[in-house]
């Protein structure tokens, strides 16, 4: 699959969400949105916003290529062997808790839905910080939601 160039569809005020137009484009924007998700509360104007955007790409992805695989890597996410979110520690809030809590793969597949994706950003933002009481983790959370179009694999060792 050949990438080609994204174009700018809002403002960077707003967090500069890309038109996705290749597999990259498509996982930054995830990772993008959720970078939004986590930033306000899930009724704010730009949450609800970069949900719905996502959402329709995600569902346009789908239907043309059935699934979007991601891999979970100590340095970033990776779609097709290519490096599409690249990260330098454990703060990003999109890699860190996956990769954290032992997440190392995940696929999104077709017939997903906007309430899936909140979901799956619900437990990213609730697991993105290490507290001491922490009472559950992302594969547990994960695996309690049981998203119809969001699976998941989980590394057997930590």
């Amino acid at each position: 699959m050949q990438e080609t160039q994204t174009r700018e569809t809002q403002t960077t005020r707003t967090g500069a969400v890309k038109a996705a137009t290749g597999t990259a484009g498509m996982v930054r924007n995830l990772a993008s949105a959720f970078r939004t998700f986590s930033l306000y509360p899930e009724d704010h104007a730009l949450s609800i916003k970069s949900v719905g955007q996502i959402s329709s790409e995600l569902r346009r992805y789908t239907e043309t290529y059935d699934s979007l695989v991601l891999t979970v890597e100590k340095d970033g996410v990776y779609s097709g062997g290519q490096n599409v979110v690249k990260t330098t520690g454990d703060d990003d809030p999109f890699h860190g808790p996956m990769k954290r809590d032992g997440i190392i793969g995940l696929e999104f597949s077709r017939g997903i839905e906007a309430r899936e994706i909140v979901i799956f950003f619900q437990i990213l933002k609730k697991n993105k910080n290490v507290t001491e009481e922490a009472d559950s983790d992302t594969v547990t959370d994960l695996w309690e939601a049981d998203l119809p179009h969001i699976h998941f694999q989980a590394s057997e060792f930590m």
